[in-house]
């Protein structure tokens, strides 16, 4: 038994050897290269934070990995901190040795969805929150909320109206000024300020769906190219960036970064397993929509108002493309078919 407990620690060394766990911080160096087998599950599976951005999937995301289907899709963390809920800012966790997860979508998609979740959720509350704002905007003698109240003005026109709130009406064209023009009271009762949403996640601080006058002034109108600077900063942070239009690749790309092989789901050149993956998509009671059928000149509101998160997208999906080529050639699976 003595000579038990002096092998004991030579044994676990040895083990450990073997595994060849990395320092974490060479770790996270290394991933951001785009090495996706750079170490063993150990190193990744132990803390992890998901920031949850409103509108991007973050409750299937939670669902499929954190809750219910985990031994399902094979993976899970010992410990796992996320938004949802309470959706807050990246900058009120404590992300030291933690390993980070996203996941981001289109802006105009994302803004859209934002608003039918505003205009025609029924989950948690929601239309009690549409009444109550709606009725201080009366007290305070302003325009309730878009509805669709007659059959010629459509969800589409209240879409409209809602993204011009956002932008300056003294200005135009692709420098007007952004602004807030919710009071303290109606932002407290509101669902999102839809401005650069999602790169006010990674740059805000408190909750990251409601931004204040002040902020907006600052981090978009006097700002924003070092508001932008710090979000690349921050987004070259996390271990894994998910994209909402390529969900089944992305969570196929966090199971190979955590654990070195290609989950069964995996390779769509075989149709049966590649349908075998199921997200638990949350509608949240939301109507159906389509960006199809947003008008062009709403379009030009919607990219005013997401400039940030239009530049942060298109450099996070070009990295998306290049991760899923080195997946495929180390995983020896096929993520993006025709």
């Amino acid at each position: 038994m003595r000579l038990l407990q002096l092998l004991l620690p030579l044994l676990l060394l040895a083990r450990r050897e073997a595994q060849q766990l990395v320092p974490f911080e060479d770790l996270r160096a290394r991933l951001q290269r785009g090495d996706v087998a750079a170490a063993p599950a150990e190193d990744l599976t132990q803390r992890a934070i998901f920031l949850h951005i409103p509108k991007t999937g973050g409750t299937t995301f939670n669902k499929d990995v954190h809750f219910r289907k985990a031994k399902r899709y094979g993976i899970s963390f010992a410990q796992f901190e996320t938004t949802q809920g309470n959706e807050q800012c990246l900058s009120s966790f404590d992300t030291e040795g933690k390993t980070l997860l996203m996941l981001v979508r289109d802006p105009r998609t994302h803004v859209l969805s934002e608003f039918m979740h505003c205009a025609t959720s029924n989950a948690k509350g929601a239309p009690l929150r549409r009444q109550r704002f709606n009725d201080t905007r009366r007290r305070l003698g302003k325009t309730p909320f878009p509805t669709t109240s007659n059959s010629t003005y459509t969800l589409y026109d209240s879409f409209d109206e809602w993204v011009s709130w956002y932008i300056d009406a003294r200005g135009g064209g692709d420098d007007a000024r952004l602004v807030q023009p919710l009071g303290e009271e109606e932002r407290f009762d509101f669902c999102y300020t839809p401005i650069n949403l999602q790169t006010y996640a990674l740059v805000g601080s408190g909750s990251n769906h409601v931004q204040t006058p002040e902020e907006v002034e600052r981090l978009w109108n006097q700002q924003f190219a070092d508001t932008l600077r710090r979000a690349r900063e921050a987004a070259a942070s996390f271990h894994w960036v998910g994209l909402l239009e390529y969900y089944q690749q992305s969570i196929c790309m966090l199971h190979f970064t955590l654990y070195r092989r290609a989950a069964p789901y995996c390779d769509c050149r075989n149709p049966r397993s590649w349908k075998a993956f199921h997200p638990d998509h949350d509608r949240h009671g939301v109507r159906p929509h389509s960006i199809h059928q947003v008008a062009a000149a709403t379009l030009r509101k919607v990219d005013r108002i997401t400039r940030a998160d239009r530049a942060l997208y298109e450099e996070l999906k070009a990295d998306f493309f290049r991760r899923a080529a080195r997946y495929e050639a180390a995983a020896g699976g096929k993520l993006l078919c025709d």
